[in-house]
């Protein structure tokens, strides 16, 4: 006959207190073993015992014993080895109580569905990025993603343990409304919803491409740098050293200091450049 495993269920249970944030310990009440329990607070009742024993001298001594209805319980997580966080099970939720053998040990896991009972709640899980080896793999050596209703984010990590160029974070800061994208390296995008901005930061360059078209509408476009290059339908413009070349028929420039002229080309307000000059100062 096979012998069966002495890691068994011992009873369900329900939760006494709120689990202790970041804490694996549970305080439970086995209730199939404690079917019949006093009205309130389970965690407010205990029964004291006292007796008289004697000793192997045949002298006499008093006991004392303080029972109470409820035990302690660490997490397994059971089904889940990638889960790293312990549920966050408040009182009277529904837990599985597990014992192994005689030894006054137990061990619980969440079993039921009480989205009436379960509130706020951090949970985190981790994918290993140890490729061999016997060392235990953490948030340096993972892939992993958190869940927290409880300090209002949602944010993925990737690690680069692994020979992986570089490492990713992407967060959903619901708390200070703030969507944000950064590597390693520098570069970041980043949402935020209350001034309603976008920020883009590159160590490098920002292409955009488009099939139709790119449109630009603001009340106010600022531009900053060395040189300005534009390359499209015939038209080059090239800012910087404060000269504008045209090379378009029906190409406008705008509040440009020079205009090199080479064909029909009007400069915007008052000033009309001669197409049959080729320099206005």
């Amino acid at each position: 006959m096979k012998a069966e495993s002495g890691f068994k269920p011992y009873s369900l249970g329900i939760v006494v207190e709120n689990k202790p944030r970041g804490s694996d310990i549970v305080l439970v009440t086995p209730i199939e073993e404690l079917n019949i329990q006093p009205s309130g607070n389970i965690k407010e009742h205990s029964n004291n015992y006292s007796g008289n024993k004697r000793d192997l001298g045949d002298n006499s001594f008093k006991t004392e014993h303080s029972s109470k209805n409820y035990i302690r319980a660490k997490w397994v997580p059971y089904g889940e080895s990638n889960r790293l966080s312990a549920p966050d099970v408040y009182a009277n939720e529904t837990i599985m109580i597990y014992k192994f053998a005689n030894v006054d040990e137990y061990y619980w896991c969440d079993v039921m569905r009480e989205p009436e009972l379960r509130r706020l709640e951090d949970v985190m899980y981790a994918y290993s990025n140890i490729k061999s080896g016997t060392n235990a793999f953490d948030r340096n050596t993972s892939y992993w993603v958190r869940y927290n209703t409880r300090d209002k984010y949602i944010h993925l990590h990737t690690s680069n343990n692994d020979g992986e160029p570089f490492t990713y974070d992407l967060k959903i800061d619901t708390g200070t409304g703030i969507v944000s994208i950064k590597d390693n390296a520098g570069n970041s995008i980043e949402l935020t919803s209350s001034s309603g901005n976008i920020s883009l930061k590159c160590t490098n360059s920002i292409n955009l491409e488009a099939g139709n078209s790119i449109n630009l509408t603001a009340p106010t476009i600022k531009e900053t740098c060395s040189a300005k290059t534009s390359t499209g339908s015939g038209v080059s413009v090239s800012m910087g050293s404060g000269v504008v070349s045209t090379q378009a028929v029906n190409g406008i420039v705008n509040n440009t200091p020079v205009v090199r002229n080479s064909g029909n080309v009007e400069t915007a307000g008052s000033d009309r450049a001669n197409p049959n000059l080729n320099a206005v100062p």
